[in-house]
């Protein structure tokens, strides 16, 4: 059986993006998320050698890491699920200042995506599978191009997400396997 990526099932229903679009916008969002990996690991980031948009996303994400974080669970682990046939690389585990479990996958476009949700609910469903049983919450969190404090989304209804992810993931398989 092959085990198809929570992005990749999701991949397929983005709409059509110009490719030079989608390639730089790829390539800020590694960019964001390599800065934002090294802060919740506590490595130095000497911000000289970053390109200023860049760093306006990482500025972006140490206000809201300095607010709310009290500990890093993970960062990019791969998840598998055996039983559906999936895997996935959430971008991080947390524990809140209030000692909530969350799982928060980074964001760098402005717009919201309503396949956001349940990209996090696959996340958190392989999360749960996977050693982390007290994580009952996940959310998209927004980077600011400007470098203002990100912002949450939480997601309220992941059953249905997560179904909504099933759903793909069997038409996925159906066409591909």
């Amino acid at each position: 059986m092959k085990f198809f990526r929570v992005t990749e099932v999701f991949g397929r229903y983005f709409p059509n993006v110009p490719e030079r679009k989608l390639a730089y916008a790829g390539d800020r969002g590694t960019r964001a998320h390599e800065l934002c990996f090294k802060r919740a690991k506590n490595i130095y980031i000497p911000t000289k050698k970053v390109d200023p948009d860049t760093y306006l996303y990482y500025r972006s994400f140490e206000q809201w890491f300095e607010l709310m974080v009290m500990r890093v669970l993970f960062i990019e682990p791969e998840f598998i699920d055996a039983t559906y046939g999936f895997k996935g690389h959430p971008d991080m585990g947390l524990v809140l200042k209030n000692r909530e479990h969350v799982l928060i996958d980074l964001k760098t476009p402005v717009a919201h995506k309503k396949i956001w949700a349940g990209q996090c609910a696959a996340y958190l469903h392989l999360a749960q599978r996977s050693g982390h049983p007290l994580m009952f919450r996940s959310g998209s969190l927004q980077l600011n191009p400007n470098g203002s404090m990100a912002r949450a989304t939480w997601y309220q209804y992941h059953q249905n997400d997560f179904a909504a992810f099933l759903s793909l993931l069997q038409g996925v398989r159906y066409f591909n396997d």
